[in-house]
């Protein structure tokens, strides 16, 4: 096994630990409080204390989620988050006014001007709440009862709940071709004949871009919606291709996986009119945008176009290096393409047939987990499985990995580590002290401002 390098700079930002440590002890020393209510207050410290521990002392591979920065958490932790804001300054004859709130439509504005900066983006909305209530504002605003939305299957990657969700509110859904030996949709076999309101490309595993002007050319009457949720500091920075300036018309994303932000969802376009039935349908279903989130969004694009593209080009580097290194331990990479040059992924995502390695994806996922510390999680390969007939696979990405400053010979380290794991002779606790060596030696948030 390899050392693991004593260079890591070994930084404490156990803020969160010493405030739960303290509020415990507030909890134990504070008078007049029922026993009941205050074991309760007790058990919920404890649990926070341990999954905040837990996070510290395991490395996360999931490439949807990530850690925001102290100042996005300080900026959410404000008054701000307990206030209403149910319009920016230009739609005030909507709102309900307030005598101070100003200020949060200048934090709203400022949000709203970074994230045009951030996705070269003419319009942009930053009111919805995650990416399933953007989903379900984009449904409504582009797309009537009755009429057709197309998308990608689940099989395919497509997000799990979009067909559900189109159906319940009244549209009709059907599939986009797919060529599952490049992962993109097979813009060679488009049917033409249909006549989709909505083409929503909703990729939730997505390792390369799609050819969305020859989507956009099949379809010139759609809206073509891109969901930019697993590739936001992709294409912010400027390695996966925007899809603004390749063929859609508007993209929507959540902003807490690769961006590292709240847990919020954005909505921007270049056409005013898609613009302005975006906002309609949002301003009839969201009576408040949470300022908190907002003021937190805004620090995180403030310090993405201060430091984001670096940290973009790191994580799809350790996505790539951790691919190489998979190969490299003989582990079953999932990758279908015949012809292999260029990178594997321009996306946090990498992916691995654990089944044939002889591992079913949720019992190697939990096995990783229990005696290693390694978190990891799974979806569906189409080709995946010992007979390539599809099965579930690992899905692992470098988002928070690289967020807290790892590079690629760290990702060549845990490819080593897992590849070890999964051995039939693992020695688990030599394994699990490896991990704990390397994580601790990764204890500061990266790629933004340090307080």
């Amino acid at each position: 096994m390899e050392a693991v390098p004593d260079s890591h700079p070994k930084r404490d930002a156990g803020i969160a630990l010493e405030r739960l440590s303290s509020l415990t002890r507030a909890v134990h020393s504070a008078p007049d409080i029922r026993p009941d209510t205050r074991a309760l207050m007790a058990k919920l410290l404890t649990v926070a204390l341990s999954y905040e521990t837990q996070h510290r002392d395991s490395i996360r591979l999931v490439p949807t989620e990530g850690i925001q920065s102290p100042a996005a958490l300080t900026l959410m932790a404000t008054v701000m988050n307990g206030r209403y804001l149910h319009a920016p300054a230009e739609n005030n004859a909507k709102a309900i006014r307030y005598p101070d709130i100003a200020q949060l439509q200048e934090v709203h504005a400022i949000c709203c001007a970074a994230l045009r900066r951030v996705l070269n983006a003419e319009h942009v909305n930053v009111d919805c709440l995650s990416g399933l209530h953007v989903m379900q504002m984009a449904l409504l605003a582009f797309a009537a009862p009755g009429e057709l939305v197309l998308s990608i299957s689940p099989d395919d990657g497509g997000h799990e709940l979009m067909s559900k969700m189109a159906k319940a509110l009244g549209r009709q859904v059907a599939y986009l071709p797919f060529d599952r030996e490049r992962h993109v949709i097979d813009a060679a076999h488009l049917d033409r004949s249909k006549k989709p309101a909505l083409v929503y490309v909703d990729h939730s595993n997505v390792l390369r871009p799609h050819d969305l002007r020859a989507i956009k050319a099949s379809y010139p009457d759609s809206v073509v919606l891109f969901d930019i949720s697993q590739v936001f500091a992709s294409v912010a920075g400027g390695i996966f291709p925007n899809p603004l300036e390749s063929g859609a018309d508007a993209v929507v994303g959540s902003t807490h996986k690769s961006l590292n932000g709240p847990q919020k969802a954005v909505f921007a376009a270049n056409r005013r009119d898609l613009a302005d039935r975006f906002a309609e349908t949002a301003g009839v279903f969201i009576s408040n945008n949470h300022p908190g989130d907002v003021a937190a969004l805004a620090m995180t694009l403030l310090e993405f176009l201060a430091f984001g593209p670096e940290y973009a080009h790191q994580m799809v580097a350790n996505a790539n290096a951790l691919a190489d290194a998979f190969l490299a331990e003989g582990l079953p990479l999932y990758d279908q393409r015949t012809d292999k040059t260029g990178p594997y992924t321009l996306s946090p995502h990498v992916w691995l047939d654990c089944e044939k390695c002889g591992w079913r994806a949720e019992q190697a996922a939990q096995h990783l987990f229990q005696h290693t510390g390694i978190v990891v999680n799974t979806l569906y390969l189409a080709r995946g499985g010992a007979d390539s007939a599809g099965a579930k696979g690992l899905r692992l990405g470098t988002t928070e990995v690289t967020r807290i400053g790892m590079k690629e010979e760290d990702m060549r380290l845990i490819a080593k580590l897992i590849a070890m794991a999964l051995a039939p002779d693992a020695g688990l606790e030599r394994i699990r002290e490896a991990v704990l060596h390397l994580r601790h030696g990764f204890t500061q948030v990266e790629y933004c401002l340090h307080i």
